[in-house]
């Protein structure tokens, strides 16, 4: 292999990938390396299936063209542990580069404070997830709470099992974990 193109391809996964953001790795290339153990696989493959197919980076070694990543996006798993993959099985932009402005949370949490929680979802789904179909969905379930006068507790456990808990589950893997503690807290 030429080391001229060996060095571009490097350059080019140094200036995609950076410490604390999280990727999609690409489990085949991940173990097609020459230095691949029985134990190192057997980790790679156990980081890959706890994070759902996604790592965070914690350090990235330019000059060996590794970084180390722990599993998912989620910072309490940087202590049980990182392992080393090389930079080419790094794949995709960054997963948690979403942005959300302040006034979509402020909006959620007075929705809240109106005891208007389902309204709150609705505003979740449809101005910051982007997902007009549950938006739709829950706007329904809004029409059911007017039409009873109240919203029944079987509609509340529906809606907290079916949106609420996947809601949050997105906005975690979305938004960096300060973005996502505070729209967690506007509910």
């Amino acid at each position: 292999m030429d080391i001229h193109a060996e060095l571009l391809r490097l350059a080019k996964a140094l200036t995609a990938v950076r410490p604390g953001e999280t990727y999609e790795l690409d489990l085949k290339e991940a173990l097609s390396v020459s230095w691949a153990t029985p134990e190192w696989v057997r980790l790679v493959r156990a980081t890959y299936r706890r994070g759902d197919g996604h790592v965070t980076v914690e350090k990235v070694e330019p000059r060996r063209g590794v970084a180390m990543v722990y599993e998912g996006n989620n910072p309490a798993a940087r202590f049980l542990g990182t392992v080393q993959v090389p930079l080419s099985a790094l794949r995709g932009r960054p997963l948690r580069a979403a942005r959300v402005s302040d006034k979509d949370i402020d909006a959620m949490g007075r929705m809240t404070d109106r005891n208007d929680h389902t309204g709150a979802l609705v505003y979740l789904y449809e101005h910051v997830l982007k997902d007009r179909k549950a938006a739709n969905a829950l706007r329904a379930m809004e029409a059911l709470g007017d039409y009873f006068g109240h919203v029944p507790y079987e509609l509340v456990q529906l809606r907290y099992r079916e949106f609420y808990e996947p809601g949050m589950k997105l906005v975690r893997q979305m938004f960096d974990d300060v973005t996502a503690e505070r729209i967690h807290m506007a509910f």
